[in-house]
């Protein structure tokens, strides 16, 4: 091959790899920007579905707040709380002397009967520490649970539908005064739950539902460590009258593990302030505006 014709083809070769590198640049480039281009938009898209599910929450709490403090407020709540308060504390007088043991041991047969295999198929798989809730349940939270969980001739997710236990108790009497008005409330405004709770013992006095927090104490009880424990200890503690708090999301034990936020109301009832106690209103529920992961 002559120095002419070698020349010749190194001159093509490095001309070649110019329009190469030169191509391969612009096309990179090209790549970068259009994906540039194309990640603006989504952006944009992104941000603006997060603001306004961030409006859209920020709005469902503070209809949940308005709500809250108005019912707070209610006479018939106000009513409800007073008519509670007394009646969960002498229930034990007013129904059959039972030893405390053996209230344990058959509302761990219920347990294990018929609310296990409920709680397995709602949380995937996990089973329900009864022994545990059981072991740290005052007298008063047996009875109430075995005459209105354990004796309840409904299924474990139908509790609620018992109004009137046909009872002489007083708080037989309440209960059937106002669970009615109470669950009506809670379904027409989607919350899972109602419930009424005592300040000073933490004492859930009155639940919709009739899960396993009710009639347990949130300071003592097996759910003291929960964030309904938490609200509940912090608007205890809060000087403000008619305060609203939302708690931290969490996996709720008495709900099937499932993640929830509860919402809360302190009140200070005209009727039994002398006695320093108060009234909260907790329903709990998942705003539909938070994604479902």
């Amino acid at each position: 091959m002559t120095i002419k014709t070698k020349l010749m083809l190194g001159a093509t070769l490095l001309t070649a790899l110019a329009v190469l590198l030169s191509a391969g640049t612009t096309a990179i480039l090209a790549i970068q920007g259009g994906t540039e281009i194309l990640e603006h938009p989504i952006e944009q898209r992104f941000a603006a579905i997060a603001n306004g599910r961030e409006q859209r929450l920020a709005s469902e709490v503070q209809a949940a707040e308005d709500l809250l403090v108005a019912l707070a407020g209610s006479r018939m709540v106000e009513e409800a709380v007073y008519a509670f308060v007394r009646p969960y504390a002498s229930y034990r007088y007013e129904v059959p002397i039972v030893p405390t043991a053996t209230l344990r041991e058959e509302l761990a047969a219920w347990y294990v009967s018929a609310y296990a295999p409920v709680f397995r198929r709602q949380s995937g798989g996990y089973e329900a520490p009864i022994e545990q809730w059981l072991g740290q349940m005052s007298h008063e939270a047996l009875l109430l649970q075995r005459y209105y969980m354990q004796d309840n001739p409904h299924s474990v997710e139908h509790l609620a539908d018992l109004s009137n236990r046909a009872d002489a108790t007083i708080y037989g009497q309440q209960h059937r005064r106002y669970h009615a008005s109470l669950r009506r409330i809670a379904e027409r405004f989607g919350f899972n739950d109602l419930m009424l709770i005592d300040a000073e013992s933490g004492a859930v006095m009155y639940s919709v539902t009739k899960g396993p927090v009710f009639a347990t104490s949130l300071f003592e009880g097996p759910f003291r460590n929960t964030a309904l424990a938490e609200l509940v200890a912090g608007l205890a503690a809060d000087a403000e009258l008619d305060a609203f708090r939302l708690s931290r999301f969490s996996s709720y034990p008495a709900r099937f593990n499932q993640e929830v936020v509860f919402s809360a109301c302190r009140w200070r009832t005209r009727r039994i302030a002398r006695s320093g106690r108060l009234g909260f209103w907790l329903p709990r529920c998942r705003p539909s505006a938070l994604p479902p992961s």
